[in-house]
């Protein structure tokens, strides 16, 4: 996962002290940013945590410390780093107040703590982030090409469940007996396998060219619509049933033929 200001602070060679928001330290940090502009909301894009000395702010004014933060939270800013010993020797209680009635994290910051190396730790953390998700791939495609060559669509669909983060779920429905044969000769499993469908699924018409009923309907998401007025439903059984092929034809499972 990438940074928060949670492993920031818990980062041993940083010593970050939380002064305000200790409960907002698990939001992610997209990027450690320093400006010491009275306004740096124009230059920010959300998600930053923002590092200052208040070489520009009066950040002992209550109002002004009220307006600055304010903004800072309504543009997305994360967290607000303050380096204590270098303008102000302790972070003025005005930005403190202003930080914890907006709901920001406030970390102070300690002299012998460059902004460079907050800054690097956030980018060794996101570059980090990114390896993961790279290999992490390249791991789920080898696990789903071996199971797609010999573990079966169980085996399958269990190590794509492993890989999407959310719910999963399997559907099975029964075969019923009177099913025509799949076109191409394959089997669709034994009673209870795991099976996908849409439309009607094993409630479905068979096509014209097998001479079979239609299946029971099972639990299935289709509707059909209603007869037209003065037309009586056709049953399946009322078909007329297909004409034997000519002497010498070879039966096949497109050319039906009587036995």
């Amino acid at each position: 996962m990438p940074p928060t200001l949670a492993s920031l602070v818990h980062h041993s060679a940083l010593k970050l002290t939380v002064r305000a928001g200790e409960d907002r330290l698990d939001v992610p940090v997209r990027w450690a940013h320093v400006s010491e502009l009275a306004d740096p909301v124009p230059y920010m894009e959300g998600g930053e945590l923002l590092l200052i000395t208040a070489l520009k702010l009066d950040a002992e004014d209550p109002e002004v410390m009220r307006r600055y933060v304010k903004r800072l939270a309504g543009a997305g800013v994360v967290g607000l780093g303050f380096a204590v010993g270098v303008n102000y020797e302790e972070i003025p209680e005005a930005l403190v107040d202003a930080a914890d009635k907006e709901g920001l994290p406030l970390l102070e910051v300690p002299r012998r703590t460059p902004f460079l190396a907050i800054s690097k730790a956030v980018s060794a953390a996101i570059a980090a982030d990114q390896y993961r998700a790279v290999t992490a791939g390249f791991a789920a495609q080898r696990e789903l090409t071996k199971q797609a060559l010999g573990g079966g669509a169980e085996g399958l669909l269990t190590a794509l469940a492993g890989q999407v983060d959310g719910w999963d779920g399997c559907c099975t429905t029964p075969r019923a007996p009177s099913s025509p044969p799949h076109p191409s000769g394959r089997a669709d499993g034994p009673p209870g396998s795991p099976r996908t469908w849409s439309g009607c699924g094993s409630g479905r018409r068979p096509r014209a060219r097998w001479s079979a009923r239609p299946t029971t309907r099972t639990a299935s998401s289709c509707t059909r619509s209603a007869p037209a007025a003065g037309r009586a439903p056709r049953s399946p059984s009322a078909r007329p049933p297909p004409s034997a092929p000519p002497s010498g034809t070879p039966c096949t499972p497109r050319s039906p033929c009587s036995r």
